[in-house]
């Protein structure tokens, strides 16, 4: 079970659907952590990306969301029986080194887990819009691509706009990155590890990472305008 000991260790991982949260909790697996009772094991084929299951039926329990796309909007309610769900699932966990990751908690962590949750860091990631936008995009089909490119922006917006209001209102130790940053800068995965207190041994992504048009980064900033330049703000200077 996870407790107050300080000999324990426990990392909540935040961001959006498709912002770093499987490369990072992939990360921390590699390194010995635990990402809870019922992974065996991570790998980017589905349902095998970090999340546990009984993590992420909690939250869809939470905000009454089993079977909505992830770029649903979301709005958050309250849930009683929250407490009683999530003490049931710290109490299986038997590893002293936890990691946890779900983007749903990003909706769920301020008004159900953060109160209950022992002592713990917050690693919250996050990503340009126009990153997140393409994804969701390049799986629909010309007659439905418009109206999922707003839906993902308006998500993206929900989920980020929430990600400012944990880190103005954390007491907890926070690590903020942006996703291209960690993936990539030698420095940045060093001051993860000095925050983690362990050497990560980081996933390698084995997709190619395409470059990108510069155009395309900056439209994808005017669309995230003015979240995406707090978030950047935010992180480590």
């Amino acid at each position: 079970m996870v407790t107050k000991d300080t000999t324990h260790s426990l990392c909540i991982i935040l961001g959006m659907h498709k912002s770093g949260t499987s490369f990072l909790v992939s990360s921390l697996f590699n390194s010995g952590f635990s990402v809870g009772h019922d992974v065996s094991e991570i790998g980017y084929q589905k349902d095998l990306k970090g999340e546990s299951r009984e993590l992420r039926d909690i939250n869809n329990e939470i905000l009454g969301t089993a079977g909505l796309h992830s770029t649903s909007i979301i709005r958050k309610r309250d849930y009683p029986n929250s407490t009683t769900l999530i003490h049931q699932f710290l109490s299986k966990q038997e590893s002293t080194h936890l990691a946890l990751k779900d983007p749903r908690l990003v909706l769920t962590y301020q008004d159900h887990w953060k109160s209950i949750l022992p002592e713990h860091k917050i690693i919250i990631t996050f990503r340009n819009p126009f990153y997140v936008i393409r994804h969701y995009a390049s799986h629909f089909n010309s007659k439905t691509k418009w109206r999922v490119l707003f839906r993902s922006l308006r998500a993206w917006r929900a989920y980020n706009k929430e990600l400012l209001q944990i880190i103005e209102s954390a007491k907890e130790e926070t690590f903020i990155t942006e996703f291209e940053t960690i993936l990539t800068s030698e420095e940045e995965r060093k001051h993860f590890s000095q925050f983690v207190g362990i050497n990560i041994s980081f996933f390698e992504e084995s997709k190619t990472q395409k470059k990108v048009q510069r155009w395309k980064l900056f439209a994808g900033q005017v669309l995230g305008f003015p979240i995406y330049q707090e978030l950047k703000s935010k992180g480590r200077s």
